[in-house]
């Protein structure tokens, strides 16, 4: 089907934006750097994503094809169960971002920039959402998930067959995968998007105490 390739990703990450990331406030004494940084951050930056539709279908209790991709994750299968269609995709701060911000020796200038990339990523991913909605019902739900953030989906299986289903990734994005199935640029998210009643989160699944990004408690078992 139809691969959606997207470029020209409009960008507004104002200074409060950074500041907040960084947990600082604008009395720091790093303002004037931070803010060099930050322009030129956003006149290089070409984040980039790609997204398509992928049909779903369940062809025994422990296996679910993705565009005869076959799954057989528990973790996944709970998830998909009651889908027909869904979204593999791509998403990316991009690998000129991620170039420049090598060029930066300092300490604290690095974090800086992984700041900015941070934040760049998230709005290449809130593009995505922004460009489904569009075509998707009003009302409709969305969540996703992503190799790696479940045990039972881990990175080395769920890359792979995300970027099967996505051909030519490198080659429109700009992302690759490394020998350990990490993406690179690092600052760079995969997985698939698909319709919900509620609005999900992988916390739900995770057993893992005291964590700092947990949004829902653990309520379900696999």
């Amino acid at each position: 089907m139809e691969q959606n390739v997207l470029t020209n990703i409009p960008l507004k990450i104002t200074e409060a934006d950074l500041l907040k990331k960084m947990h600082l406030d604008k009395s720091c004494d790093q303002r004037n750097l931070i803010l060099r940084i930050l322009s030129e951050a956003l006149i290089i930056a070409a984040p980039k994503a790609m997204f398509r539709l992928a049909v779903v279908k369940q062809l025994k209790s422990d296996t679910v094809s993705i565009d005869g991709e076959l799954i057989q994750s528990p973790y996944v299968l709970k998830i998909l169960a009651e889908q027909e269609m869904v979204y593999p995709f791509v998403a990316t701060c991009g690998k000129e971002l991620d170039h420049w911000s090598k060029s930066k020796t300092d300490v604290f200038e690095s974090y800086v920039c992984e700041c900015i990339k941070d934040l760049v990523l998230g709005q290449c991913i809130k593009y995505v959402r922004i460009r489904l909605f569009a075509i998707l019902q009003k009302g409709t739900l969305l969540s996703s998930i992503s190799p790696g953030s479940h045990p039972l989906w881990p990175l080395e299986e769920g890359q792979e067959l995300l970027f099967r289903l996505l051909t030519d990734v490198t080659e429109k994005t700009g992302v690759h995968l490394t020998e350990r199935y990490l993406m690179s640029p690092v600052k760079s998210l995969s997985g698939i998007f698909f319709t919900t009643n509620k609005q999900y989160q992988s916390c739900a699944f995770c057993k893992k105490e005291n964590c700092n990004e947990r949004k829902e408690p653990f309520s379900i078992q696999i």
